[in-house]
């Protein structure tokens, strides 16, 4: 028991080790600016195709998203800060990927900010009071059927 518990831990934790909120932020509206970051990146990215200093994207300017309802402080300061982390991963990996799989790299894989965040911007309120918590992971697990990795076990001959 004590060992698989020590296993599970010794998955868990470098997950969550490595995620660095900034002060004053919840993950939620960071993983919110991560998303208005990229969205930034992009529009930044077409105003300036040859630069690889992005730096300038975290202005007033570059921060549009269809998240209105996040104050602008919240998007400028996870902007500035995942910024000052990762930079230096973002130009190689916004010129080989296209936006939508970029965002999922950054926001998720490289700096974590929107590993286990719920995001129900598909659900209205009257969905989300008609299921329980179980029916509704069906119902997104079911419409993102396409978009799910599932992990296979080694072959045998891989042992």
């Amino acid at each position: 028991m004590t060992v698989l518990l020590l296993m599970i831990l010794s998955v868990i934790t470098p997950v969550f080790c490595d995620l660095r909120l900034p002060d004053g932020l919840k993950q939620e509206a960071y993983c919110k600016g991560c998303k208005a970051t990229v969205e930034a990146l992009k529009i930044y990215n077409k105003e300036n195709p040859k630069s690889v200093d992005y730096s300038e994207c975290c202005q007033r300017r570059y921060m549009k998203t269809e998240d209105e309802q996040q104050p602008m402080w919240e998007k400028l300061k996870s902007c500035n800060h995942l910024l000052d982390f990762y930079e230096e991963d973002v130009p190689g990996k916004i010129r080989s990927l296209d936006w939508d799989d970029f965002q999922v790299w950054f926001c998720h894989e490289r700096t974590f900010a929107c590993i286990g965040v719920y995001s129900d911007s598909n659900l209205n309120k009257q969905e989300k009071d008609k299921f329980s918590d179980d029916e509704l992971v069906r119902k997104l697990i079911e419409e993102n059927k396409g978009r799910i990795r599932i992990p296979h076990p080694p072959n045998k001959d891989e042992l």
